[in-house]
């Protein structure tokens, strides 16, 4: 798990990804998640904001983070929030 991290991340403070390897998507997202609060709900907006420095595609990120089940949101995409 660390050897992925450190190859697929440029610096882990603050999270700046290198490249989206699928075969490494479930470390990788862990890692990701980790950026965000338990039992906080954001908006589109903020969650955006957290993971635009950390990728380029952030929209594709924040797809495999609802995908993979790291995250939920709304029907609408107003509110995502961690799953426990």
């Amino acid at each position: 798990k660390q050897h992925i991290l450190e190859t697929s991340f440029c610096s882990l403070e603050p999270l700046v990804l290198k490249a989206f390897r699928q075969k490494k998507k479930v470390v990788i997202l862990t890692k990701i998640a980790e950026q965000f609060e338990n039992g906080k709900q954001y908006s589109e907006k903020e969650v955006n904001q957290t993971l635009k420095p950390i990728f380029e595609d952030y929209m594709t990120i924040r797809r495999y983070l609802i995908m993979y089940g790291f995250m939920e949101r709304t029907r609408d995409g107003s509110k995502y929030w961690l799953t426990e």
